[in-house]
């Protein structure tokens, strides 16, 4: 038996040998990735953020300092936070917005086009539509759901909001709408019973008030110009001083009182 000493092959021969293979499956990946992007659909992502003012729950006054400086509970201001992310992505938000734009338009159904469902929908009546396990309603309320993503940061005021959908106008109306409709439920949600036709009340009271003022302040002034005793001068500038200081009080009450009546109502 002869046995021979045989070198084993090198790296650089195996290449060169099995060259045309590798082009071949170089080529076959770059074709399959050009075809994946030429026909895949695209997705657009709306993102919107939303700064969150810190509430009365969130607000305590600090014991130690002794002007009643008030301060922010960090833990407190964490599950505000959190609580308000949540109810962005509760069902009844979800489903209003829903409503308002209409199962079509989540789904991003093409106008006349027909599901698998749809085509099975003589089963409805005796309940054997393997297809129709949730409404049309109830399928763009998951899809919402999936498509909606937030997320909050420790330390931060900013919740980000994200959707993402085929088409770029529906992405970005489902958030504008999304969070106008969140807003308004917490403002409805964390208004105090009353406090509206309490502000309003005071907020006239007030323009009434700053109105007699400044009727009694020009009244003054053109009495004190035509006058020409020095001490009756110097007792109304004295008194022009007084009734100044009062207006500035009361205009300073008068737009506290009409930028909360105007908060509450937004």
């Amino acid at each position: 038996m002869d046995t021979r000493y045989q070198p084993a092959p090198s790296l650089v021969g195996l290449v060169w040998r099995n060259k045309g293979k590798m082009l071949l499956a170089f080529v076959l990946v770059l074709a399959g990735g050009l075809a994946y992007l030429a026909t895949a659909e695209r997705e657009y992502q709306s993102e919107a953020k939303m700064f969150v003012r810190p509430g009365r729950e969130s607000v305590t006054v600090d014991p130690i300092v002794t002007n009643g400086q008030a301060v922010t509970m960090a833990d407190a201001r964490e599950s505000e936070i959190n609580g308000i992310a949540e109810m962005l992505h509760s069902r009844a938000l979800l489903e209003r917005v829903v409503d308002q734009l209409s199962p079509e338009a989540i789904l991003e159904k093409e106008p006349g086009s027909k599901s698998m469902g749809d085509y099975l929908a003589p089963l409805d009546n005796v309940n054997l539509n393997p297809a129709k396990v949730y409404s049309l309603r109830d399928k763009a309320i998951r899809r919402m759901s999936k498509n909606l993503k937030i997320l909050t940061s420790k330390k931060s005021s900013i919740v980000t909001l994200s959707y993402g959908a085929r088409d770029p106008a529906l992405a970005k109306k489902a958030l504008e709408d999304l969070l106008k409709i969140a807003q308004e439920e917490h403002a409805r949600v964390n208004q105090t019973r009353g406090s509206q036709p309490f502000y309003e009340t005071q907020r006239g009271k007030l323009k009434e008030q700053v109105t007699g003022l400044e009727e009694q302040l020009r009244k003054l002034k053109n009495e004190s110009g035509l006058s020409s005793f020095e001490k009756q001068r110097e007792l109304h500038l004295i008194h022009v001083a007084t009734l100044e200081g009062e207006l500035a009080k009361a205009q300073y009450g008068l737009k506290a009182a009409e930028g909360e009546a105007t908060h509450r109502r937004q």
